[in-house]
């Protein structure tokens, strides 16, 4: 065991909070000063360590005193830690197979460091089309992240997604009700996972009562691209190629500029249908073309 110094204790609440350097250290100290005082390598001033108490919601003496409850860190914890900061996702997990589950969920910074872990590797295989995979990757993820107010709702989105590709019914339906119990329910995210069991269950009319006027589209990127392709594949599946067309090719955009291939290519493959029915074949022998390339 190792004694949670103070940079440690720093370090720790940083990552439980979801903060990097630059967001933690703001305009009052610089992000280099951070990383030695959390690498035990420099000493804060009262001031510096009023305000990062401050920012990290603590007594200034908590920082102060041996006898805090996280007083101690394990080697394997601290290992944890450093390979998350380092974005080595396999590396957590590798060591988190090793460890008793419930140990490891004690400590809120490592099971946040170890659930983003699992969701990152649930995402990353998601968007290569490896379904049972990502879906092994996302029930651990929740496992660790279920009982913090960290992303619950991105969690579970991203679960519900990983059901629809996997066409289980039943597993979205699942993650809605632990949505619906532990995640504010007017989140664009709970939206979308709703969506996404209409289209699961072929509800397609009531996918489009639910269009939101282009004014008023206040997602972000990554969530109006889902939107849009829920829109459009319920226009797909509904026949109406012309108004499915309009917001696949909306959705489709987001996944190039951001070189997510397997949806990119999935998309594709719609829109290729769709110019077919059109009789527009020229449109959609380019579209089927695509869908079968590797996007570089």
């Amino acid at each position: 065991m190792r004694s949670m110094t103070l940079g440690l204790k720093i370090r720790e609440l940083r990552m439980s909070r979801q903060l990097t350097q630059k967001e933690l250290a703001g305009d009052f100290i610089t992000r280099n000063m951070l990383s030695q005082i959390e690498n035990d390598q420099a000493n804060p001033s009262i001031s510096t360590l009023e305000y990062l108490a401050k920012q990290l919601r603590k007594p200034v003496g908590y920082f102060l005193d041996d006898d805090s409850e996280t007083y101690f860190i394990n080697i394997d914890q601290m290992q944890i830690l450093e390979a998350y900061e380092k974005k080595d996702y396999r590396q957590c997990i590798a060591i988190e197979e090793k460890k008793d589950i419930s140990e490891l969920r004690r400590n809120e910074a490592i099971a946040f460091c170890v659930g983003k872990s699992y969701y990152f590797l649930a995402r990353e295989s998601y968007l290569k089309g490896l379904y049972p995979d990502a879906f092994h990757f996302i029930d651990k993820a929740i496992t660790y992240l279920e009982n913090t107010d960290i992303e619950k709702s991105k969690v579970y989105l991203l679960a519900g997604e990983i059901g629809y590709y996997l066409n289980d019914s039943e597993k979205i339906n699942d993650f809605i009700r632990k949505s619906e119990y532990q995640v504010n329910n007017s989140s664009n995210n709970n939206m979308l996972l709703h969506m996404y069991n209409d289209l699961m269950n072929k509800r397609y009319d009531e996918i489009l009562k639910k269009v939101i006027p282009e004014e008023k589209i206040t997602l972000d990127e990554l969530s109006e691209a889902k939107y849009q392709m829920i829109i459009g594949l319920s226009y797909y599946y509904l026949k109406k190629p012309k108004q499915a067309i309009e917001h696949l090719l909306l959705s489709v955009n987001y996944y190039i500029n951001h070189e997510e291939n397997a949806m990119a290519q999935y998309i594709y493959e719609k829109l290729s249908k769709c110019y077919s029915m059109l009789n527009e074949y020229k449109d959609a022998y380019e579209y089927l073309t695509k869908s079968k390339e590797n996007i570089e």
